[in-house]
């Protein structure tokens, strides 16, 4: 805030849905109101700017500020003129809340209509809305593990230490909200009052608790272009658990219409991924749940028109049924959690879109001596989609890749554990032309 300060300042307050600008903007509004001629919380901009326009936000803020009823601003004009009849003598604290279109700071409260002192914070999930008015931007952060504990136990106790008979199930709790306040706080008015084995079965199901901050999370996702849309899932629903440089996303999801590179700061302004300073992007738990959700909504009954598989249950129908079509975008799943399943030789024929397709192992058992039952391919394999970038294959049952799969486009090919000899028929291994770029990972299983 730099209170000392005599210039008019705006203050951003950035970050996730769920995460705590409101509140932050609240506790400081709250606080500092006194110490100025005039203060308006505008609250849920995005919201109410699409249900009732600009104007009504604009006469409401204007109403709250000069104490006036009922205001109406009338002409551009005649809003000019109030403007430097009135504001011009007020020190003001406005908070603009929930912010998404930086021609909404423009229209509510510029810096320069407000007499020095002024301050005006904005809170948003999107870091491009405080660019034009040069703010001073505060990251608004998950919070650590104590701080968590201490918000959840109020809400659940409405003191700040745990009983320690829940102690456990507390930290659980606090676990699966990885620090994000809405998904505490709803979980712990849920579980206010209730006993221990009400804990427990609520605590099987931790999903269902957060449609609140999933929902908020959704209306983000909404507002991004078709290609960032297509950039979040892709990350959400293929990468989850692997540490990605933005080089290496680059390769992954370049495309000659939009820059990926571009997409990604997209991203990060609007709070969906974060990016350390080695360049490795990360995306937060609650966030990759909401991308699942809306993924699987893509199609709810029927797999095939489902751009991304990543249920067990889903790849089994379509595998074992060769229903796959070129909808389908990429293929993810745990070898240990799919069903014994037979494919047929042609079962990726369809499948001519698939860019990522990664049948892994992950789980206590020691994939060196793990022995293949869950993906047969006693026929053989008759095609691989030429589009893929990404081939990974814990061990692949064959000898060789299908021959008239090319690979020109793949970035990586990873294939621990295989009974791969030679990538194709004719090609050993160690003979084989690297395409540019391709990250190549061949473990094999005797070794």
């Amino acid at each position: 805030m730099q209170l000392e300060a005599t210039d008019v300042r705006m203050i951003g307050i950035w970050g996730m849905g769920g995460i705590g600008k409101t509140t932050i903007a609240q506790e400081v509004y709250d606080k500092m109101c006194f110490k100025y001629d005039s203060c308006c919380f505008l609250a849920n901009i995005r919201e109410e700017s699409g249900r009732h326009g600009m104007n009504f936000l604009k006469e409401k803020l204007f109403s709250k500020l000069l104490r006036e009823e009922n205001m109406n601003i009338g002409t551009p004009d005649g809003f000019q003129k109030l403007v430097e009849r009135r504001f011009h003598r007020m020190k003001v604290l406005i908070v603009l809340d929930d912010v998404d279109d930086s021609e909404q700071l423009e229209k509510l409260a510029r810096t320069d209509w407000f007499v020095y002192g002024s301050r005006i914070i904005v809170t948003t999930r999107d870091k491009q809305v405080l660019a034009t008015e040069s703010a001073n931007v505060y990251h608004a952060e998950a919070l650590n593990f104590d701080e968590s504990l201490r918000l959840f136990n109020l809400n659940a106790f409405k003191k700040k230490h745990v009983e320690a008979e829940y102690e456990e199930l507390s930290k659980k709790a606090v676990n699966y909200a990885k620090g994000i306040s809405l998904v505490l706080k709803v979980l712990g008015h849920r579980l206010h009052g209730k006993d221990k084995e009400i804990w427990e079965s609520e605590l099987e199901r931790e999903g269902v608790h957060n449609k609140k901050v999933h929902d908020i999370i959704k209306s983000s996702y909404y507002d991004l272009e078709e290609d960032e849309k297509r950039m979040f899932l892709d990350i959400a629903c293929f990468f989850y658990g692997q540490q990605l440089q933005v080089k290496y996303i680059d390769f992954l999801l370049k495309d000659r219409d939009y820059s990926v590179v571009a997409g990604l700061e997209r991203l990060k302004d609007k709070a969906f991924i974060s990016i350390s300073q080695e360049n490795t992007v990360s995306m937060h738990d609650i966030i990759r749940e909401t991308a699942w959700q809306i993924a699987g909504q893509e199609s709810i009954e029927d797999p095939r028109s489902q751009v991304r598989l990543f249920d067990p249950d889903d790849i089994y129908r379509v595998l074992t049924y060769n229903k796959g079509n070129e909808a389908i975008r990429s293929i993810v799943v745990n070898l240990l959690r799919i069903k014994q399943l037979h494919l047929k030789p042609h079962v990726f024929t369809k499948m001519s879109k698939l860019h990522f397709l990664n049948i892994y192992t992950a789980g206590t058992r020691d994939i060196r001596f793990y022995e293949p039952w869950g993906l047969y391919l006693h026929q053989g394999l008759e095609s691989l989609p030429n589009e893929l970038r990404y081939l990974g294959w814990a061990h692949y049952p064959l000898e060789s890749l299908p021959s008239n799969f090319s690979a020109e486009n793949l970035v990586e090919l990873h294939l621990p554990y295989s009974r791969l000899k030679k990538l194709w028929q004719e090609v050993p291994v160690n003979n084989i032309r690297i395409p540019f770029n391709l990250k190549l990972t061949l473990i094999q299983a005797k070794s």
